[in-house]
């Protein structure tokens, strides 16, 4: 809740499953239900991608979303070197 999920000046998210991303801290949420709200943010190091591509009527207008995520980078944490891979 309260990302990506504004209808007017309301959040219309789901409450449950807001607080379970914070529990899981996934990389990476998306999803697509509150086509207003179409687009891509970050918090707390989560990459939230609300990828409807369709506007309230149903009119595929809004962008496709691509989202590229270094994933050792960004797992290693803010401001930690990513572990180096060797063969």
């Amino acid at each position: 809740m309260a990302i990506l999920d504004r209808v007017g000046p309301d959040h219309v998210g789901c409450a449950d499953l807001w607080e379970r991303v914070n529990v899981v801290k996934p990389l990476v949420h998306a999803f697509g239900h509150i086509h207003e709200g179409s687009g891509v943010a970050e918090r707390d190091g989560i990459t939230f991608v609300n990828a409807s591509i369709c506007d309230v009527s149903y009119r595929p207008i809004n962008p496709c979303r691509v989202v590229d995520i270094d994933i050792a980078s960004r797992r290693a944490g803010v401001g930690e070197k990513a572990p180096v891979q060797r063969p």
